[in-house]
């Protein structure tokens, strides 16, 4: 009678994957920091309310379900992986740079695409890190974690269709269905070709993440590149140049000079100061011109933001 092969170790089979484990305890900061923060705001991210009215089909109710799901998803995961209870901290220190660093294309991206701005000051500046954080957490369970996961056991596991082929179906699903949720009528923004095709690259780029790295590190670069852009617009915005003109419409705006490629959504201005911007967008380029088209100097960019 031949002896059997030895099994591979866990390790050995999950490649570059991060443990789950490990992807809880560095995910677990950033969901305890959006449920708090998000604790008094009525604006939630989409997917969290997606997962909040599923529960709720089941009576379980509550604004910390969402965040108690990916918990409890991941430590059944590590508990069928059968990997020792042990945190590597390392890895889960590791976890945070390399986050920022797998944000960088998406940045590089972002810099030929049209941004978005909205007013807002301080407290703005935090509403815009929690929706970041909390549509890195909650987005990518849905689209990645959750939706390539069924699509992958329905195709292969089920129906025995080629892995591979049913794989490069599943990433580009999930892309185009993250993109279209950011548009009406699911989300609040109104189509626009350029920006779905943003969104589109932005989500097959986050489900390779997903599919390599785990996803832990696909929630931790969302959300690193939506915290990066609210940083950015809000220093971009706290220094207004010396010389300061007066708006010919409104007396309260002030001239200022942005990088190119900024677009200024008045529609959401309008909607955020009380209807005082008015006009479907402004452009932001590099000029010389100190007579361009203003911003109040609390203004902060919640630029493409992927939430």
């Amino acid at each position: 009678m031949s002896r059997s092969q030895p099994r591979p170790r866990t390790s050995e089979r999950r490649g570059s994957l991060a443990r789950p484990l490990d992807m809880l305890v560095f995910l677990l900061p950033l969901i305890l920091f959006y449920e708090f923060a998000s604790f008094a705001r009525p604006e939630r991210v989409i997917a969290f309310d997606v997962l909040r009215h599923f529960f709720e089909l089941f009576g379980q109710v509550g604004m910390w379900t969402p965040g108690l799901a990916v918990i409890a998803i991941l430590l059944a995961t590590h508990a069928v992986s059968g990997e020792p209870w042990k945190v590597h901290w390392r890895g889960v220190a590791k976890m945070y740079p390399e986050s920022l660093l797998l944000a960088l294309p998406l940045l590089l991206l972002n810099w030929t695409v049209p941004l978005t701005a909205t007013v807002g000051g301080a407290a703005a500046l935090l509403d815009h890190i929690a929706l970041g954080i909390g549509a890195g957490i909650y987005e990518e369970l849905v689209f990645r974690l959750i939706l390539i996961s069924v699509i992958l056991i329905i195709g292969a596991d089920l129906f025995r269709c080629d892995r591979n082929k049913v794989a490069i179906f599943a990433v580009a699903a999930s892309s185009l269905l993250f993109a279209a949720h950011h548009h009406r009528p699911i989300g609040a923004d109104p189509f626009d070709p350029v920006r779905f095709v943003f969104r589109t690259v932005s989500g097959a780029y986050l489900a390779a993440i997903f599919w390599f790295r785990g996803y832990a590190l696909a929630a931790g670069c969302h959300a690193a590149y939506n915290v990066s852009l609210a940083i950015i617009g809000a220093l971009a915005f706290s220094n207004p140049p010396a010389h300061q003109y007066p708006s010919s419409a409104h007396s309260g705006a002030v001239k200022t000079t942005l990088p190119a490629t900024m677009v200024c959504d008045t529609r959401t201005l309008a909607r955020r100061s009380g209807g005082m911007v008015s006009g479907s967008s402004l452009r932001m380029t590099k000029s010389a011109n100190p007579c361009q088209q203003s911003l109040s100097s609390d203004a902060s960019i919640s630029a493409l933001f992927l939430p």
